[in-house]
């Protein structure tokens, strides 16, 4: 999941047939906002082209100190031959030791399986065959919270693509994301907390998905959230911890060294969430750099703009409209009113 960093996706002129080859792509804003709670916060806005069709929905899990809420959000063709949603964070943990069986699931090896996993978790009735898969490098960072405790994080961004049958229809969908593994060490036992997140699945008819691809990797950075929020999510995680103190106190066999483990593990948690939301842009970056097609402007607003390289122009508008071109002689003056500005590429 990314931290509140306003997200933004668009469409190629292919995926939208009603639109002549020289006109500009409208894109329009959509907000995802925790309605139910703080105060309406906007957790990403989203560009979507003119007469798509979205909705989305904000979740408060409570699962993970890292990770107490996720969202959903889904945008779509008005004939439904392509779509992107944005997915749930899917999470696991798993503790070993040597007075108990392990409990729990280990988790995804590497990004690939992860991302085949929640595959299968959204399109459970579907029989998919994977067509493509590709990933980064993965990279692995140690550190010692303790004398005695050693934890390693390791994360890893990918895609997989997969075919399947909707109807009569045969179908492409792209599964787009990264694996983040924490697993720390103290007296001979291991908790291992993972997390497949920051999920994007791209969808077209077999044969188009390379015309809807940049669908969901243009980013506009400017979102902050608000100190209630922040508010909100500190609670949340102290909730969580709780529980895990818990249940941890409630067992009998080394029920010190148990909860000297939950604090360790808590802290390196907390320590680790910090670092993880700090180097959200640059991990996000890395996302847009592997999914390939995109190009950054720099907005007159004061915020950067992730655009996909389809188009080689692009103009910001009212109303947070935005245009796509590769006309370099356009102006907008002539088929929209307000102002517009053409966005400056960023060296």
């Amino acid at each position: 999941m990314t931290r509140f960093a306003l997200a933004a996706a668009a469409a190629v002129a292919a995926a939208l047939p009603a639109l002549a080859a020289d006109k500009p792509l409208v894109m329009t804003r959509y907000t995802v906002k925790d309605v139910d709670r703080n105060g309406n916060q906007p957790l990403m806005t989203i560009l979507i082209p003119k007469g798509w069709k979205a909705e989305s929905q904000v979740q408060w899990t409570l699962a993970s100190v890292m990770a107490p809420h996720s969202f959903w959000a889904k945008f779509a063709a008005p004939d439904d031959s392509a779509a992107v949603e944005l997915l749930p964070i899917m999470m696991g943990q798993y503790n070993t030791g040597p007075y108990a069986p392990p409990q729990g699931d280990p988790g995804p090896k590497d990004v690939a399986e992860g991302l085949l996993r929640v595959a299968k978790a959204v399109r459970p009735k579907a029989k998919l065959k994977v067509t493509a898969s590709e990933s980064t490098k993965a990279k692995s960072t140690p550190s010692k919270p303790a004398p005695d405790a050693e934890s390693t994080v390791t994360e890893q961004t990918g895609t997989v693509t997969v075919t399947y049958t909707v109807g009569d229809r045969e179908v492409e969908e792209e599964f787009a994301g990264s694996v983040y593994v924490q697993e720390t060490s103290l007296g001979g036992m291991t908790a291992r907390n993972w997390f497949v997140h920051e999920l994007r699945a791209v969808r077209a008819d077999k044969g188009k998905l390379a015309d809807v691809r940049p669908v969901g990797v243009a980013v506009v950075r400017s979102a902050k959230p608000t100190p209630e929020f922040l508010l909100a999510i500190e609670f949340a995680k102290e909730c969580v911890a709780n529980v895990w103190r818990h249940k941890l106190a409630m067992d009998k066999l080394d029920a010190d060294l148990w909860r000297r483990t939950t604090r360790e593990v808590s802290e390196t948690w907390r320590k680790t969430t910090e670092e993880r939301w700090a180097s959200q842009d640059r991990r996000y970056e890395t996302m847009q750099d592997l999914l390939g097609g995109v190009q950054r402007f720099r907005s007159e607003k004061g915020h950067e703009v992730l655009l996909p390289q389809s188009h080689t122009h692009a103009w910001e508008g009212p109303d947070d409209t935005y245009l796509l071109t590769n006309d370099p002689s356009y102006r907008p003056d002539a088929d929209f009113k307000g102002d517009w500005v053409k966005l400056k590429a960023k060296r």
